[in-house]
């Protein structure tokens, strides 16, 4: 096995040791934190991190990107790594007084408290993107892992603390302090993997943005369809419905990370190696898109079944406005990772502009769906409008990459949905039959148990030996990643 190679797995296993860790811990820490603090809380530190994370793609103006590339300019890696800190600290200066600015003119109250607190840890934070991204380059992973575990673990620790004193507001931002202190300190001064200083020529500083330029559009692209259905729900809609929205996705998410992030870590290598073997990469693609149906499914419907028992007996009784928001966010956070997949294959075999057509057409789909349906049904509305964004996007890049790839809609989704609908009703079926009078504990276990027997015997019986091959598949890929 060669050096990158061994890197490669090296970088694969810590990342998704960290991944479970932060999941695990975040999990915990989001379920005692919804206990503790109030609804609205939760929806001004939401609505502001929203304004910031979308404003904020200007001051980064893709210079990651540019250094990940290859390219004369950056064959120098310590010079390159002192210009992209130059242009970074320029960019987040100038960024962070503009936004300072903005926010003093037009908020008040804990809405500015919130939003001037997110742009100053931002700006910081986007300094230590510069070292972060040359240990990726790199293709050296445990750094950045351990420090994002100790980073969940003192967050989780710190902001529990402060919610169990009383502290409302300050427990959320006080997060964005420590992961930027604990960045700043875990790259720049703990046993530094480069040592930081300024440099500058006009040629390397070109290439940064002239590289850049095209990252920022895709970016902008990205993050307002992640984000702009956070800024309509908590700006039109008000801080209440954004405290429950916000949470519903991220109780929703969850899930999302222990499923996507194994099998994408290890696909998108996978279609990289094959992408001139047109065999080859449908297999590949069939093989993680089927796993990722099926799992999704299950977990998708286990969600929404299981939905009001969730949030009353680990949130607490004044979350349960938040129950059809979660069923629909379930939807939308278990499929979501399809289109992570489709975007690898585009990557793969080198067209990502098409990736910028599908996504301005996601984004004028969320637009009109957050104006039609978010106005008439309020939050609910939102939600539906972004699994309607959602199953386009999938729709587009389907069809979108019939030209690489060959697939199977009816094979990949026929027998989960069968799957699904048949463990659904089974389960709904044997609740209503029980009758009203249930224990609640009782309820999510019998949920559960019918709706994973029921749907793992519905496949079983559908797709035996597929299933077996995927399977088999799979463990191969993830044993010589």
């Amino acid at each position: 096995m060669s050096s990158l190679a061994r890197r490669s797995v090296t970088a694969v296993s810590w990342n998704v040791l960290a991944q479970g860790i932060i999941i695990a811990v975040g999990f915990v820490r989001s379920i005692l934190l919804a206990r503790m603090l109030e609804v609205e809380t939760f929806g001004i530190y939401a609505g502001a991190l929203a304004i910031v994370l979308l404003a904020g793609v200007f001051a980064d103006f893709g210079f990651s990107g540019a250094f990940l590339h290859h390219a004369p300019e950056t064959d120098n890696e310590d010079h390159a790594a002192a210009v992209y800190l130059s242009l970074q600290l320029l960019f987040s200066t100038l960024w962070g007084v503009a936004m300072v600015a903005f926010v003093l003119l037009w908020a008040s109250g804990p809405a500015r408290t919130a939003l001037l607190v997110i742009v100053i840890t931002t700006a910081v934070e986007l300094l230590t993107r510069v070292p972060s991204t040359m240990l990726v380059r790199r293709v050296q992973h445990k750094r950045i892992a351990i420090l994002n575990i100790v980073n969940v673990l003192l967050v989780s620790l710190i902001t529990v603390g402060l919610a169990w004193r009383g502290v409302e507001l300050w427990t959320l931002l006080a997060s964005e302090v420590i992961a930027t202190l604990v960045m700043g300190i875990g790259y720049f001064v703990w046993w530094p993997a480069w040592r930081a200083h300024l440099a500058w020529d006009r040629a390397t500083a070109a290439y940064f943005l002239r590289f850049g330029a095209p990252l920022l559009g895709a970016n902008l692209l990205e993050t307002s369809i992640q984000r702009i259905d956070d800024i309509f729900v908590r700006y039109r809609l008000g801080v209440l419905d954004m405290g429950f929205y916000s949470r519903a996705y991220t109780f929703a998410s969850y899930p999302r990370g222990l499923l996507s992030t194994p099998v994408t870590l290890v696909a998108g290598g996978t279609f990289a190696e094959v992408a001139e073997n047109r065999l080859q990469l449908s297999k590949a693609f069939f093989r993680t898109s089927a796993l990722l149906v099926r799992a999704g499914f299950l977990l998708a419907g286990w969600l929404i079944l299981i939905a009001p028992e969730f949030v009353m007996l680990l949130l607490g009784e004044k979350w349960l406005p938040m129950v059809p928001i979660f069923r629909i966010m379930s939807i939308f956070a278990l499929i979501d990772p399809l289109r992570d997949l489709l975007t690898s294959v585009y990557v793969a075999v080198g067209q990502p502009r098409r990736l910028m057509r599908y996504k301005l057409i996601q984004l004028l789909v969320l637009i009109a769906g957050l104006l039609l349906l978010g106005q008439r049904w309020s939050v609910v509305g939102v939600a539906v409008a972004v699994d309607l964004m959602l199953v386009v996007g999938i729709g587009q890049l389907m069809l979108g990459a019939r030209p690489w790839v060959d697939f199977s809609l009816r094979r990949i989704f026929l027998w989960p949905l069968l799957a699904l609908g048949g463990a659904v009703g089974a389960a709904a079926l044997a609740i209503w039959a029980w009758g009203p009078d249930f224990n609640l504990w009782l309820s999510a276990l019998l949920k559960s148990l019918i709706m994973g027997a029921v749907y793992m015997a519905i496949l079983w019986l559908g797709e035996r030996r597929r299933l077996l091959e995927m399977w088999g598949a799979l463990r191969k890929q993830l044993q010589s990643a």
